[in-house]
């Protein structure tokens, strides 16, 4: 017998930016909802990889104008994020604009949105079985620091990131493709009063050097700056790394290890050769690697590449993507897919909707969306879009068609 039951409206699997989102959504609407994280705190890679920056909030403009693209959560939640980080929005180029957060305050705001919706918070808890019958979830089975827990939920988010839900009740996934370059984020602290473009150029001259030179992988110089984070003598970097394959838990484990041996190998080499550096040491490194895209499950409708390129609208559109198409490969290239300035795509219901579960929804970027449409759509905030828009149709639950125009609604930026 399990030592705890618990029977929840919304069951949202997954703390990160979208988990909070859904479960907040969930709790405006529903009467009880339960909210699962598998570490100790929220923000799933926001915080655990240390991301570092919201992409997705700001309309692409190239003129002087910022036009944000989300209201209603969204909103609410990045102001949150920058007031408390004490940074502001910065402009990246190709008229691009992202929100630089720092990754303690994330996780404070997210558990203070969480307390004030009053959704109860279950962390340190892992879903490990699922009870399937007539192609709904009727309960989840969960251990919480080896206590069997388990959760009757009328729906549930899945926002885990890996399609959990799905792959527990042997679901459909959409084909695997290759898989996006990982990255490691860590900070230096101890470092020399310097301007900070000055000590941007710094770093990218020595890493480099030190990799012509044989003391550095050449993988090292895969290596910038995070734009907005250097204060008091910190700075905060984010390193690539090679995509893991999937195939074995060995590599995920090697790329983990690689990760800390390049971070320790570049802060000496630093030290060595740059004055600035004398005195620096690693501030903080992330709790795991940044995987930028991971298994997706199959909604009853699935975002693809044209719908994004030609900025698609739909009548059932629930949330709204206007980010590039930002892919990231093994060897370090970036290529930016842009579509028209001022505009956005649709991401309609069914993308957050399971085709094989009736009770099942998702958000974040574990959505239904090609490789190639999700390579938008995961930003954070695009994320926190659709994990809101998914918890509004988990409580809604048949009455989901009335709640799309409400949703779209509350999501408009005022």
């Amino acid at each position: 017998m399990p030592l705890r039951e618990i029977h929840a409206d919304v069951l949202v699997v997954g703390g990160g930016a979208a988990g909070v989102a859904a479960a907040v959504g969930a709790a405006r609407r529903a009467g009880t909802v339960v909210l699962i994280e598998r570490y100790g705190f929220l923000g799933g890679l926001a915080t655990a990889a240390m991301v570092g920056t919201v992409c997705g909030m700001y309309y692409r403009d190239e003129s002087d104008q910022r036009r944000r693209c989300y209201g209603g959560f969204p909103a609410e939640f990045s102001e949150m994020l920058v007031t408390g980080s004490e940074t502001k929005p910065v402009d990246f180029g190709k008229g691009l604009t992202f929100l630089p957060y720092r990754p303690f305050v994330f996780r404070m705001c997210c558990d203070t949105v969480i307390g004030r919706a009053g959704v109860a918070l279950l962390l340190g808890c892992t879903a490990v079985d699922v009870d399937i019958h007539d192609g709904k979830i009727l309960a989840v089975h969960c251990l919480q620091q080896q206590r069997s827990i388990t959760i009757y939920p009328a729906a549930v988010v899945d926002c885990s990131g890996d399609a959990c839900m799905t792959v527990l009740a042997a679901g459909r996934l959409l084909p695997e493709e290759p898989r996006q370059a990982a990255a490691t984020v860590f900070a230096i602290a101890g470092i020399q009063p310097i301007p900070t473009e000055s000590l941007r150029f710094l770093v990218i001259r020595e890493v480099k050097r030190a990799a012509r030179q044989g003391t550095l992988p050449p993988e090292c110089e895969r290596l910038y700056m995070i734009p907005g984070l250097h204060r008091n003598g910190c700075a905060y970097f984010k390193l690539g790394l090679p995509a893991p394959s999937g195939d074995t838990g060995h590599d995920y484990t090697e790329l983990e290890r690689c990760a800390r041996e390049r971070i320790a190998s570049i802060t000496a080499c630093l030290r060595r050769q740059a004055a600035v550096f004398a005195d620096a040491f690693v501030g903080d490194v992330a709790a795991q690697i940044g995987i930028r895209t991971g298994s997706r499950p199959v909604g009853c409708t699935t975002v693809e590449e044209d719908d994004i390129t030609n900025c698609r609208k739909y009548d059932d559109g629930v949330a709204i993507g206007v980010w590039p198409m930002e892919r990231w490969d093994d060897d370090g290239t970036l290529t930016m897919t842009y579509f028209a300035e001022n505009d956005h795509y649709d991401i309609r219901a069914g993308a957050l909707m399971s085709a094989d579960y009736s009770n099942l929804y998702f958000g974040g970027r574990m959505i239904s969306a090609s490789e190639a449409a999700i390579a938008s759509a995961r930003v954070i905030g695009t994320c926190l879009g659709t994990g809101w828009a998914a918890g509004c149709l988990a409580a809604a639950g048949d009455d989901g068609a009335d709640t799309m125009s409400s949703i779209t609604e509350q999501l408009k930026p005022k």
